[in-house]
C-alpha cells in the first residue's frame, strides 16, 4: 500500500485505489500521514480538524473515523494505525511515502552536492521534485484545511527548487531551467534566492533589463510584506549586473577530471567514518548517550568527515542536525546550538519571525510536557529568534538539553557542534556535560575542535564509556596518492 500527499491524498494498494470518502477521515489519514511513525495527542488531531471550536460531539467522530480507516487500510499487513496513549500512531514503511521518499532524495542529493558531485545531485533533486503532484494534501487544502506542517512542506519543496537551480546554474545551463524559474519565481516573489537565481539566468541570457524589473519587483514584495530590504546578497547582484560584471558568467568547462565513485565512504577519513556509524549503532541499540570528539589542525577535513558521516547517517535512518560556532562571534557557542534547533524546526533564515516562532512553538509541543512547554519555549525563542527578550545563558541552555532530550527519545539522534574551541566557557562545559544530563537516550553528540580545545581543557571527555576522543591526521597531498582527491562517494 502506497500513500501519495504530495498533492491531492490518495492510497493504492497495487494497481488499485483505496477510496477514502469523507473530509473528516481523509483529514484524519492526511494528518497522521504527515506525522507517521509518532503518537499524534488526540488533542492535536482535535485541533486540526476543527481549528477554531470542536463540536462537542468531535471526540466521538474522531473515534469513527479512525475506525473506519482502520477498515479501509487492513488489507495492508505493514500499515497499522495503533490507539497510543495520549493520541494514535500510524506505523508506515517509510518508503511507502512519497514525502518520506522526497525527504531521502533530498538529503542524498545534497550530499552528493557537498561531495563535489553536482551532476549526480541534480539527478536526485529532480527526481525528488518529480514526485510532487500540485500542492501538498492539495484536496484538503481546498476544502479549508489550513495546517503548519503544510507551510513547511511548502517551504521545503522550495528550498530543494533553489537546490537544483543553484547546482544547474553551476554548471552553465542556465538556458535549460529559464522558463521553470520564471514561472516558480513569479508565484514566490519575496523569495530572494529564487529571485536572484532568476536575475541571474535571464542576464546570462542576454536580458540584463528583465533581470533588473526582477530585483524591483522582488524589493516591492519584500517591503510590502515583511517591512525588509533585500539582502546585501541580492543587492550586491544587482550591481554586479548593473556593472556587467564578469564573474556572473559562467566559467569555461573544465576539462574532464578522472572521478573515483566508492561503494564505502570517502578514502579520506573512511576509518573514522565507520567508527562513527559503530557508535552510532551502538547509541541507537542501548539508548545510550555518546560523544564523540574530533579534534585536529585547521584544514585536516574535520567538516568533510561529518558530511560524509551524515550521508551515511541519513542510510542508515538517524536524524542529522548540525550547528556551527563562528570565530569570534558574541555568543558564538550559543549561536551553534540555536542553528541545532532552528534546523529540527525547519527554520530559515528568511523566514519572518512569526513563521519561525510558529514552527518552533510546535516542534516544542510536539515534544515537550505541557507543563514545561511554555518555559522552553520562552528560552529558545531568545536562543533562535533573538526577538528582544533577555533569558540567562543558563536557562537556555537548560531548556536546549531538555529540547535535545525529548527530540532523541522520540528517534535516535545525532547533534553535531562544529568548532567548539570557538565557544564560550559556559558551552563548552554544557556540552562536554551533556551525555551525563540528558537521560538514557539514543542520542550521539559529535563535536568537532582544534587540538587548543585540549589546551583549556585537559581532561576533555574524561576517558569514560560514554566519550570517544580521535585526532585527525592530515588528509594526504596530491603528490602522495595515486587518485584524484576531489571525488564522489556512494550515499
Amino acid at each position: 500500500m502506497r500513500f501519495l500527499v504530495l498533492g491531492p491524498l490518495q492510497v493504492v494498494d497495487g494497481d488499485r485505489t483505496v477510496v477514502i470518502r469523507g473530509l473528516t477521515q481523509r483529514s484524519v489519514l492526511g494528518f497522521l500521514l504527515l506525522n507517521a511513525n509518532r503518537v499524534v495527542a488526540t488533542s492535536r488531531l482535535l485541533k486540526a480538524l476543527w481549528p477554531d471550536d470542536a463540536p462537542p460531539s468531535a471526540r466521538q467522530i474522531l473515534q469513527n473515523a479512525v475506525s473506519n480507516l482502520r477498515r479501509a487500510l487492513s488489507p495492508s499487513g505493514s500499515v497499522v494505525l495503533s490507539t497510543r496513549a495520549p493520541g494514535y500512531e500510524l506505523s508506515v514503511p517509510t518508503d511507502a511515502v512519497d514525502l518520506f521518499r522526497f525527504q531521502r532524495l533530498v538529503e542524498e542529493g545534497r550530499a552528493e552536492l557537498a561531495a563535489g558531485a553536482p551532476v549526480t545531485a541534480a539527478v536526485l533533486l529532480r527526481e525528488a521534485l518529480a514526485l510532487w503532484r500540485g500542492s501538498a494534501l492539495a484536496d484538503l487544502v481546498e476544502n479549508g484545511v489550513r495546517w503548519p506542517e503544510l507551510e513547511v512542506l511548502r517551504n521545503a519543496r522550495l528550498d530543494a527548487v533553489e537546490d537544483y537551480f543553484g547546482v544547474v546554474l553551476q554548471s552553465g545551463r542556465h538556458q535549460a531551467v529559464l522558463a521553470e524559474l520564471e514561472t516558480e519565481a513569479e508565484c514566490e516573489t519575496s523569495r530572494e534566492r529564487l529571485s536572484g537565481q532568476l536575475m541571474l539566468a535571464l542576464y546570462r541570457c542576454g536580458r540584463q533589463t528583465d533581470a533588473l524589473a526582477v530585483y524591483r519587483r522582488t524589493r516591492t514584495a519584500l517591503i510590502e510584506e515583511v517591512g525588509l530590504e533585500p539582502s546585501h546578497e541580492l543587492r550586491r547582484l544587482e550591481q554586479a549586473i548593473l556593472t556587467h560584471d564578469p564573474s556572473l558568467m559562467p566559467a569555461e568547462p573544465a576539462a574532464p577530471v578522472a572521478v573515483v565513485r566508492r561503494d564505502a565512504p570517502a578514502v579520506e577519513h573512511g576509518h573514522e567514518v565507520e567508527l562513527l556509524r559503530g557508535v552510532a549503532a551502538r547509541v541507537g541499540h542501548r539508548a545510550r548517550p555518546h560523544l564523540v570528539t574530533l579534534l585536529g589542525v585547521p584544514g585536516v577535513g574535520k567538516t568533510r568527515l561529518v558530511e560524509e558521516a551524515r550521508c551515511r547517517f541519513a542510510r542508515d535512518g538517524m536524524t542529522v542536525l548540525v550547528g556551527r560556532t563562528g570565530p569570534f562571534a558574541e555568543n558564538a557557542g550559543l549561536t551553534a546550538l540555536g542553528e541545532v534547533i532552528a534546523a529540527h524546526c525547519g527554520i530559515r533564515r528568511d523566514d519572518p519571525t512569526a513563521v519561525a516562532f510558529g514552527k518552533l512553538e510546535q516542534a516544542v509541543q510536539d515534544v515537550v510536557d505541557r507543563d514545561d512547554a511554555d518555559r522552553v519555549l520562552l528560552a529558545l525563542g531568545a536562543l533562535v529568534l533573538s526577538p528582544g527578550w533577555r533569558v540567562p545563558a543558563g536557562e537556555v541552555l537548560s531548556a536546549w538539553g531538555s529540547m535535545v532530550g525529548r527530540i532523541a527519545a522520540t528517534r535516535p539522534l545525532v547533534v553535531v557542534v562544529e568548532d567548539l574551541h570557538d565557544a564560550e566557557e559556559a558551552v563548552v562545559d554544557f556540552v562536554q556535560d551533556l551525555t551525563e544530563s540528558v537521560g538514557q537516550v539514543p542520542l550521539l553528540v559529535i563535536v568537532t575542535a582544534g587540538l587548543d580545545l585540549l589546551a583549556r581543557r585537559p581532561g576533555w571527555g574524561g576517558g569514560g564509556r560514554q566519550a570517544t576522543t580521535v585526532t585527525l591526521d592530515p588528509l594526504p597531498t596530491a603528490e602522495e596518492t595515486s587518485f584524484p582527491i576531489t571525488h564522489t562517494f556512494s550515499c
